[in-house]
């Protein structure tokens, strides 16, 4: 008598729990890197977004700036009604460190305020969310921003 190769419906059964379970497991583990790694990219986003307004509306009396807290950040002049709903200045459950303010000029180029010091030397921004960190630099003669 010949024998067929294959499984039985109970292997692949048990094969399906168990990668349920251990899949379950990562997800919850890996939860607190999504949330701080989220908020790290709306910051950079946001600060690109300050920075672009800056050198698109050079000569127009405004101070393009965005201002970093500890729980969010706010833009002056406030984002545009296209981008209200993405930058919104709200971090869901992050911290940032440290704290101050970033000024771009008509050419796009950073002064910092505050706790921040973007003159000469790139500045790490953190973004922490429930013990996971996510590290930003600035760089000081361009504002590029960059995880």
């Amino acid at each position: 008598m010949m024998r067929q190769a294959g499984f039985t419906l109970l292997e692949l059964v048990t094969i399906i729990v168990l990668v349920g379970v251990v899949s379950t497991f990562a997800a919850l583990r890996s939860g607190s890197d999504f949330t701080a790694l989220g908020d790290a990219e709306e910051l950079i986003q946001a600060i690109r977004y300050t920075q672009e307004r800056a050198m698109h509306h050079t000569g127009d009396g405004s101070n393009y700036r965005i201002t970093l807290s500890a729980a969010g950040y706010s833009l002056t002049p406030a984002a545009t009604s296209v981008y209200r709903d993405s930058l919104d200045g709200v971090l869901r459950g992050s911290s940032i460190n440290p704290t101050g303010s970033i000024q771009f000029d008509g050419l796009g180029l950073p002064s910092c305020s505050g706790g921040l010091d973007c003159a000469g030397s790139s500045e790490s921004i953190q973004v922490s969310a429930q013990g996971e960190t996510t590290s930003l630099t600035l760089e000081p003669y361009t504002g590029f921003v960059r995880r």
